[in-house]
């Protein structure tokens, strides 16, 4: 990654027709409330973005690190600390 992290985006997109999958049914607003706590807990130099589309419903929930970082799909609340420790290893270095 050639830029520096500056932020997470999560999708936060509910689809209106129930049988389609969309990161907001996925848990996705409750993973961005507890990745803004665990920044500040942490005190990394992070924002959280909450954008209604990436474009991978079928794998949401899903974060991108931004400016033009890696995505990550299938995000569960208990991975966001491992997460969290790759993105600040990737700031350390």
């Amino acid at each position: 990654m050639n830029e520096r992290i500056t932020t997470i985006i999560v999708c936060v997109n509910d689809r209106f027709t129930a049988s389609k999958p969309s990161c907001a049914r996925g848990g996705s607003v409750a993973i961005a409330d507890k990745l803004e706590c665990l920044i500040a807990e942490r005190g990394l130099p992070l924002t959280v973005e909450r954008l209604h589309c990436l474009g991978e419903c079928a794998l949401g929930p899903n974060l991108r690190l931004a400016p033009g970082g890696k995505f990550f799909h299938h995000v569960k609340l208990d991975e966001l600390p491992a997460i969290l420790d790759e993105i600040e290893k990737e700031l350390s270095g």
